[in-house]
């Protein structure tokens, strides 16, 4: 805290400790819920993306024989 870069660096420490305090965190429930949603359309997509490649594979064995 003796030089301008410590004292700026404490000056960081202590804004970003009283932004801490007025975040409003999420409850069990609802990162439990929004977890699982993000799982589900993760799995979507994968399915789609399995999809479209075995679509696309079938497709340029036709077309090269």
């Amino acid at each position: 805290m003796q030089t301008v870069l410590g004292r700026g660096f404490w000056k960081f420490v202590r804004e970003a400790r009283a932004e801490m305090r007025k975040v409003v965190w999420p409850s069990r429930k609802q990162t439990f819920q929004v977890t699982l949603m993000v799982i589900g359309v993760v799995v979507i997509f994968a399915i789609i993306m399995w999809i479209l490649d075995t679509g696309l594979m079938v497709a340029m064995k036709w077309f090269t024989g």
